[in-house]
């Protein structure tokens, strides 16, 4: 990388950084279960934008594990509370409303409807396995044309149409391994 592709790559990363951070302090008061699921979720993210200071890109080369992948019918993606939770923290609106770009189809969290200009773009591709899972399937769907998608506790939806893209089955709590190792 160049030194400012390296500076802009630090720079989103301290973002998100601050923008979870901020989220995990400021969300709802929740049970003590649940807190500490949110902590969790938080430690999680924080392994995650670890591993993405060494990658040149916010992007993950590899495809997520699904029952019926890409094929007939809806996949199913295996996840635990904790990756339930990381939605929560990386959303910016109460919707859990998430995009996919057209251009790179990197994963930003927004709460407009339509167009996002860069600014009003958080990055967060690489740090859930359901949103990259979604955005993959998206992607998919959509020929390379991006779109929205809301993620739900049983399943992420295609904004435009409501059409389920994944199901979700919650699985016991296994960390994702760190940078997809």
């Amino acid at each position: 990388m160049t030194l400012a592709a390296d500076r802009l790559q630090s720079d989103r990363i301290s973002l998100l950084r601050d923008y979870v951070r901020v989220q995990y302090e400021t969300l709802r008061p929740l049970s003590p279960e649940l807190q500490s699921l949110r902590a969790r979720a938080r430690a999680r993210v924080e392994q995650r934008l670890s591993c993405l200071d060494d990658r040149p890109t916010l992007r993950p080369a590899s495809r997520h594990d699904m029952a019926g992948a890409f094929g007939a019918g809806v996949p199913t993606l295996g996840c635990d509370r904790v990756e339930l939770m990381i939605v929560d923290l990386l959303a910016t609106g109460a919707h859990l409303q998430f995009s996919v770009s057209s251009r790179d189809a990197r994963i930003f969290a927004g709460a407009l409807r339509g167009y996002h200009h860069e600014p009003d773009r958080l990055y967060v591709t690489g740090l859930s396995t359901i949103l990259d899972a979604a955005a993959d399937r998206l992607h998919s769907l959509s020929n390379g044309s991006g779109g929205r998608f809301y993620v739900n506790d049983d399943f992420v939806e295609r904004a435009w149409d409501r059409s389920v893209l994944l199901r979700l089955a919650l699985a016991i709590d296994e960390p994702r391994p760190c940078c997809g190792q």
